[in-house]
């Protein structure tokens, strides 16, 4: 597919989507393969320590990804000041993270009683997090083909590396296998965004610049940060909640199933960050834009709801009888909240245009109370498809109300035809001051223009 002849909104969206399935289905192959080469106690214990790693990352992030990536467009001759604080603070607090997780014993269950090793665990956490924080800067300088070609290679070295390794590193060959190719990613991607896209976008911004005042993007920052810690905190949580209730072997079991909807549930958020992004550099929403990634969407999660409910279990036999057996229901439960995972992105892709992220906040934690409460209360009972049940209830309640509001926005845009936006620093949350404290660092030291005047311009869109 020549993805050069398609249109920014598109090629963007295929490019992300492409990158979700590709690395989705590549990463079940490295864990089948794990399932075969190593223990179900090292399959579990790896998983356990990856999740545990990715769980610093996304704390100490700030949801700082979404930021860049809606933000980027607009930051013009100060997109190299802004994604460097970006890097600095949150790599700094993930050290932080995990150095106190680490101090406070969370590790005893999953890692060796050395130094070392909890050393390597606070490394691995800052690693994840540059890792996840260049996809975001490529996303938002439009560069998503890149993150395509990137995750790809990741995904293969990553499986050849595991196999490789498995009769030399029988313990610790699984999360080997998983860091190296992450360094190399994080080495080679960083310098090709310093030293070629950011330069090539602040050129072309002519000297403008349009990033929103201190109080705007603290607002906008630390709701982001609540909306991710609720979520993807939670999505992370649960396989340590599973290991320490049920034990390695039904995290094992546990992890495949959770790990393949999870990228499922991921699809239509790339098709929102590719309309949120197309529409700050066109500087409006178009509502044939907006109908089109509807479209795409809802073809896309069709397609992964029926992949899931009846090719999946089939899959699950090659990592073994025990994965089929105990993650085919499982699997199926988890197929069910697709749709209304889907409904949940497109309200938020609505809210966020309209400045209303705190909406988003609450939801978040109403689907945490329900996903961990209810996991909590019947995983003695139900064992691991109680985080299936309680996962779509969450899902249902919270996809279920949104349908009235969005039915109102899409009347409404279908109404307006368009909508401008001038440009996407205008169009963030008014200030609720939380959170200030966290990222105080991202916004002080601002460069000054040649002429003495900060090269900031805080747009109030009202």
């Amino acid at each position: 597919m020549n993805l050069g002849r398609l249109d920014g909104l598109v090629r963007s969206a295929l490019s992300l989507m492409m990158t979700i399935g590709l690395t989705s289905v590549l990463g079940l192959v490295f864990w089948i393969v794990a399932a075969r080469q190593y223990t179900p106690e090292v399959v579990g214990r790896s998983s356990t320590e990856i999740a545990a790693a990715t769980l610093v990352a996304t704390l100490a992030a700030l949801n700082i990804n979404a930021v860049l990536t809606r933000l980027l467009p607009t930051t013009g001759v100060r997109t190299r000041w802004f994604v460097a604080r970006a890097y600095i603070v949150t790599c700094a607090l993930a050290v932080a993270i995990g150095a106190v997780l680490m101090l406070l014993g969370v590790g005893s269950s999953f890692l060796g009683d050395s130094i070392s090793e909890r050393i390597v665990f606070v490394l691995m956490g800052v690693l994840l997090l540059a890792f996840t924080l260049q996809d975001g800067v490529l996303t938002g300088l439009r560069k998503a083909p890149v993150i395509l070609f990137e995750n790809s290679v990741f995904a293969v070295v990553k499986l050849g590396a595991l196999i490789g390794l498995a009769a030399l590193l029988p313990i610790s060959g699984i999360v080997v296998a998983w860091m190296v190719p992450v360094v190399i990613a994080v080495v080679v991607v960083t310098a090709y965004l310093f030293m070629v896209v950011i330069p090539e976008h602040e050129r072309a911004a002519d000297g403008a610049s349009d990033v929103p005042g201190r109080r705007k993007l603290y607002s906008f920052i630390s709701a982001e940060y609540s909306k991710a810690i609720l979520s993807t905190g939670t999505t992370w949580l649960l396989p340590l909640l599973v290991t320490a209730h049920l034990g390695s072997v039904e995290e094992a079991y546990f992890y495949i199933p959770w790990l393949i909807n999870y990228s499922a549930t991921m699809l239509p958020y790339g098709i929102s960050a590719a309309y949120v992004v197309e529409s700050a550099f066109e500087g409006q929403q178009s509502y044939a834009a907006m109908r089109r990634s509807i479209q795409v969407g809802g073809l896309v999660v069709i397609a992964c709801t029926l992949a899931e409910f009846f090719v999946v279990p089939l899959v699950l036999h090659l990592a073994g009888p025990g994965y089929a057996e105990n993650g085919t229901t499982l699997v199926r439960i988890l197929a069910l909240t697709l749709p209304f995972n889907a409904l949940n992105a497109l309200y938020g892709t609505f809210a966020w245009m309209e400045q209303k992220l705190w909406r988003l906040v609450v939801l978040q934690a109403s689907n945490a109370a329900i996903l961990l409460g209810g996991s909590l209360l019947l995983m003695d009972d139900l064992g691991i498809e109680a985080v299936g049940w309680s996962y779509l209830v969450a899902q249902m309640v919270i996809g279920l109300g949104s349908i009235p509001p969005i039915v109102r926005r899409l009347r409404a845009a279908k109404e307006r035809g368009a909508i401008s936006v001038h440009g996407v620093a205008g169009v963030v949350p008014e200030p609720d001051g939380l959170g200030m404290d966290l990222v105080d660092a991202v916004v002080d030291g601002e460069p000054e223009a040649p002429d003495g005047r900060a090269l900031a311009r805080d747009r109030d869109q009202g």
